[in-house]
């Protein structure tokens, strides 16, 4: 929380020097703002398309960022075993000796469901129907509205403590989805299908290093950048100072990005990786998964030797698929925006763009 609070500061503080700049020249961009440049028509063809992109991304956010990652995480190795049995007779046998029987054993090790999106969203649907690819959402939105919730309990406790606790505190209801997603399709309602109390003893402690990891996440990339003096060059931009050597800011802004990205890769991705597999593992016996996962309780030194490199980048293409299909749907969302401001703005586009940025 001394991080996000610092880094609020920061950003509010550089909102008011823009908005005292903004003021002082108010005058000449005040007769700009006298009369909308849009009709109410153009307004509302944007306003529909905003409406229709935040939720195709909201959706496509849960499917791609969160439900088949997830899959992804649990699914373990499966392997076919095809068994052939040949008989053959002695050379110098009788008619009383039996044949003798010879068993060959084939193994092969299938491909994993979640290999590609493709075939993971036929699965969902098989499995689910044309709703299956949004299994557990409603659960998914009761979890994070409850984080949100305790967050805001918690946040008297420094340094990320608050987040670190409500991550632990409700353990069991991010387990309780983790199996909705897993499990196969059932008549009973999220609520009531939620684990045990019994488990949070099992589960508390990993969970406890996956948000610890998560929040470290912010800090090392935070303190590297503090060390690299980036800090003090977004203040002297701020106050309006030409950066001297503007090469050497970006290098290290590219720097901070690579320490955050390879912190994600190696610690946060394999640690829920962790966690995942932890409460797939704790499955009811009686229920029936849609994909492989360990039928046995798993404990986390178990749990991470079960996360070997094939798994880790397994996981890696999941993600960096889903990323990519949210990139598209971003670029065509920002392209449909794009013609519809020319097809309403006309010649007046490029005016009105340039004053947008001159007062951001």
């Amino acid at each position: 929380m001394a991080i996000m609070n610092s880094v609020t500061s920061h950003i509010v503080r550089r909102g008011m020097d823009m908005h005292q700049a903004h003021q002082s020249s108010g005058g000449h961009h005040k007769h700009h703002g006298d009369k909308s440049l849009l009709t109410p028509l153009a307004i509302a063809t944007l306003a529909f398309t905003s409406i229709i992109f935040f939720f195709t991304m909201m959706m496509a956010s849960y499917t791609y960022g969160h439900l088949i990652p997830t899959l992804a995480m649990v699914e373990t190795p499966t392997v076919l075993m095809i068994e052939s049995t040949t008989t053959e007779e002695k050379e110098d046998s009788t008619d009383k000796e039996p044949l003798l029987e010879q068993c060959e054993v084939t193994l092969i090790r299938q491909t994993p469901i979640t290999a590609s999106i493709r075939t993971t969203l036929q699965h969902l649907r098989e499995t689910g129907g044309f709703f299956g690819r949004y299994r557990g959402l409603s659960m998914f939105v009761v979890y994070i509205f409850l984080c949100s919730q305790f967050s805001i309990v918690f946040s008297f406790l420094p340094f990320g403590l608050g987040d670190i606790l409500t991550m632990v505190v409700l353990s069991t209801i991010r387990m309780g989805w983790t199996h909705a997603i897993v499990s196969a399709p059932s008549p009973l309602p999220w609520f009531r299908r939620l684990p045990s109390i019994k488990t949070f003893k099992k589960i508390a402690p990993i969970t406890a290093i996956v948000a610890a990891s998560e929040e470290l996440s912010i800090l090392v990339p935070y303190l590297f950048a503090g060390a690299l003096g980036l800090f003090e060059s977004m203040d002297r931009q701020a106050s309006g100072e030409t950066i001297e050597d503007p090469e050497a800011c970006l290098v290290k802004i590219f720097m901070v990005a690579a320490v955050f990205f390879s912190y994600v890769i190696l610690v946060v991705v394999p640690t829920t990786m962790v966690m995942a597999r932890m409460h797939a593992s704790l499955v009811e016996e009686n229920v029936e998964t849609i994909v492989s996962v360990h039928r046995e309780p798993l404990s986390i030194k178990e749990a991470w030797k079960s996360v070997d490199w094939n798994a880790r980048v397994h996981v890696y293409k999941a993600y960096l698929k889903g990323f990519a299909i949210q990139m598209s749907i971003m670029i065509l969302f920002s392209a449909v925006v794009y013609v519809q401001l020319v097809m309403f703005l006309g010649p007046k586009f490029p005016e009105v763009i340039t004053q947008y940025m001159l007062m951001v």
